[in-house]
């Protein structure tokens, strides 16, 4: 591929490759420092909540929600290694790394040489808090963080055969060739455009594995070719024309390898004898109509501007945190109008003004590739790792050598993102130990809850080992401490009061709670089943849990009344 040649080729040749290495070790250096500041809480202890109590020992779901590749790679780590497990240190260092190598091509692709952004980027990509919502599903991590390498390497390749376009222009206006030949100089040139094909054929592949692993990771594809296009137009050497078809060439490539994963879901779905399940859209991401595409966009626009004000899924909830993200995005675009004022090209002028219109819709498409039709979101943070880009490009593109700005207010600028960067490096990594003890804490007294309630139970007269539980109603909040300082730090699916009540209490996870963590192999009803029983004459005369009188052997079930089933 000739993404990797080139990387290769670089890394041989003393000097560069001597660049290269000291660029590759800074991110690795810096995923290693802030990846233990920011997740090592999580790293070195084994906190389980929500579906990692289930998937101790796989991947989760995979063909049916359309995760076809997940299932091919969780099944040959299994083969491999024996096992798929839950194993913090080894899931979540080798999620740091594809991290750190994601972190390494952006700054490759775009030519960042400092070092101080080159940690930024890095660090930024490490503690961003959806990275913390991922680990809470441990078992999977190292897959989905494999699926953000492959879409960062997926559209490297792709820009990198877009360049063979826009580079051979350059190379054929150098030699005093008209505008005309050299719009179309690449097709003259047979090696450079195998080599476009081979590195967009490779891209076109990769990204349908990306989807094939977790959907939403098309957007960071998405948003890498995007800002591709944002930095090359930003270069006044890049002619403005043959800009415009290689931007259509980049939607025919998504557009390939969103077809090809399609066909591939077809297959596997066909060969596991499975439908596609209905999980947060999934069965309708690709089902278009107008009206879909309408409220998604405005969903997408909302949430975006919105984000000032609400935070969006948790990530952003103290106003000290809008307020910077508000200044480091204006001056972002300052940036950018400064450039347009700067060139004399109408056509380049429209065009950016085009793409930073455009800008808020690409970063947040995964609400429109989610749309169902109505108003409501239905996505969740995991789902959101795109938003990263609000802080690496315009670091990136600060870093533009091709881009001849001077002066106070263009320093000014440079120096007001840099130190709005470095404050969320420092917020990422606070809130993320919070929400990792507020996850500990929560775990802690559910376990000692639940075990004060089985030993209730066991010491019921007339009970035996694998009888029937049924829990009726819910567990009365007056009856375990709720830490109110904790509210606020809610990304998903982190507890939002208490593990005891923050899901249904006799779902499959608190069955499964039960059994790795209380060692209590529970049969426990669902909770329609349960409410039959809260339907009762003889239940509606229980007091309720933990009050003598709240359990109860009847029609050899035993019944356990944490609340009034109208309650």
């Amino acid at each position: 591929m000739e993404g990797e040649e080139n990387l290769i080729s670089k890394l041989s040749k003393s000097k560069a490759g001597t660049e290269v290495r000291k660029t590759l070790n800074v991110c690795l250096l810096s995923a290693t420092v802030f990846g233990f500041l920011a997740h090592s809480f999580m790293l070195f202890n084994k906190i389980s909540w929500h579906d990692d109590f289930r998937h101790t020992f796989d991947v989760g779901a995979t063909y049916k929600s359309g995760r076809w590749a997940l299932g091919l790679l969780g099944s040959l780590v299994k083969n491999v290694f024996g096992m798929n497990i839950s194993i913090p240190v080894i899931n979540g260092v080798v999620s740091l790394l594809f991290i750190a190598l994601s972190a390494f091509l952006i700054i490759y692709r775009f030519e960042v040489k400092q070092r101080l952004p080159q940690m930024i980027i890095t660090s930024i990509m490490i503690c961003f808090p959806v990275v913390t919502a991922t680990f809470g599903y441990m078992f999977t991590a190292p897959y989905y963080f494999f699926a953000l390498l492959t879409s960062i390497l997926g559209g490297y390749l792709i820009t990198e055969a877009l360049n063979v376009f826009l580079d051979g222009q350059r190379q054929k206006h150098t030699s005093g060739e008209s505008d005309k030949n050299t719009r179309s100089f690449v097709f003259h040139e047979n090696s450079a455009l195998i080599k476009a094909i081979i590195n967009a054929s490779s891209g076109i592949l990769l990204i349908a594995l990306t989807m094939g692993i977790y959907q939403p990771y098309l957007v960071c594809a998405i948003c890498f070719i995007f800002f591709f296009f944002f930095y090359r137009l930003m270069d006044d050497n890049t002619d403005c024309y043959l800009w415009i078809r290689t931007c259509v060439i980049s939607v025919a490539a998504v557009g390939i390898a969103l077809v090809l994963y399609l066909l591939l879901n077809k297959i596997f779905l066909f060969l596991n004898a499975e439908e596609m399940g209905t999980y947060q859209g999934l069965n309708s991401m690709t089902q278009f109509s107008i009206h879909n595409i309408k409220i998604g966009i405005i969903r997408s626009y909302n949430s975006f501007y919105f984000m000032f004000v609400n935070g969006y899924k948790g990530l952003f909830y103290l106003k000290s945190t809008q307020i910077v993200l508000l200044i480091m995005c204006l001056a972002s675009t300052t940036y950018i109008v400064l450039f347009i004022l700067k060139t004399k090209s109408l056509l380049r002028k429209f065009l950016l003004i085009l793409l930073i219109l455009a800008s808020p819709l690409v970063i947040q498409l995964i609400e429109l590739f989610s749309s169902n039709g109505s108003g409501e979101s239905i996505v969740h943070t995991l789902m959101t790792y795109s938003l990263v880009y609000l802080f690496v490009f315009p670091l990136c593109f600060l870093q533009n050598n091709n881009i001849k700005l001077s002066g106070h207010l263009f320093s000014g600028i440079k120096i007001l993102v840099t130190c709005c960067s470095i404050f969320f490096v420092i917020y990422f990594c606070i809130y993320n130990n919070a929400a990792y003890f507020k996850s500990w804490i929560y775990r802690e007294q559910a376990e000692q809850f639940y075990n004060r309630l089985i030993t209730r139970v066991e010491s019921e007269d007339g009970y035996r080992p694998g009888m029937t539980i049924a829990l009726v109603g819910k567990f009365d909040a007056s009856t375990y401490v709720q830490y109110r300082e904790l509210e606020k730090i809610n990304i998903k699916n982190y507890p939002v009061n208490s593990l005891i009540n923050n899901n249904d209490p006799v779902t499959r996870n608190l069955r499964a709670f039960f059994y790795y963590y209380n060692d209590f192999p529970a049969v426990v009803m669902t909770s329609t089943e349960s409410e039959k029983y809260g339907e009762l004459q003889e239940v509606k005369l229980m007091s309720c849990y933990p009050s003598d009188g709240s359990i109860e052997i009847i029609d050899n079930v035993l019944v356990v009344k944490l609340s009034d089933i109208s309650k």
